[in-house]
């Protein structure tokens, strides 16, 4: 939001015709406020304040969403933990042991209910393609949006688990 407000702020200066235009007596601030809130009431953009992101394409959000609700994921269990327990783990720690994973990602595509570890080895590839955001701002990202919600226990690895609203069929739907 702030590379977003000194943009703005650098437009409104830098032309005249762009200030008279705005005429409201407020500030550049004032005005990117509001803009920004008509854009997300209209579905334009999506705004995570706390991270203070505006993202400009909500497509790329839903595309976020994908990874953690692809209804394939619940053929696919056995081969996810598998990945899971050889890859390279979170940040700071070694990936789960192989019946860890698979216990993990058994309760996510049997009740919902997903680890913070699961979720960061879910979305690595959309934070790799997100210029500059972690799994962990990801999930915080969707957990501000309510499509998770904190559960009130841990993991068997320890971390934090969140409970995704997302049935996951065997079929397509």
């Amino acid at each position: 939001m702030a590379d977003l407000l000194s943009e703005w702020t650098g437009t409104v200066e830098g032309s005249e015709k762009v200030r008279d235009s705005l005429s409201t007596g407020k500030d550049p601030k004032g005005v990117l406020e509001d803009a920004v809130l008509l854009l997300e009431g209209e579905g334009v953009v999506v705004v995570n304040r706390r991270m203070e992101l505006v993202h400009v394409n909500p497509a790329w959000l839903v595309d976020v969403v994908k990874k953690i609700s692809d209804h394939e994921l619940r053929l696919q269990a056995k081969e996810v933990a598998s990945k899971w327990s050889k890859g390279s783990g979170t940040p700071g720690s070694a990936p789960p042991r192989a019946g860890a994973a698979q216990e993990m990602t058994q309760d996510f595509v049997d009740y919902g209910l997903a680890s913070r570890s699961l979720l960061h080895f879910l979305l690595r590839e959309a934070a790799a393609e997100s210029g500059g955001l972690t799994e962990d701002h990801l999930v915080d990202m969707l957990a501000e949006k309510r499509l998770l919600f904190a559960a009130q226990r841990k993991a068997i690895d320890g971390s934090d688990c969140f409970v995704v609203p997302v049935r996951l069929p065997s079929a397509k739907p």
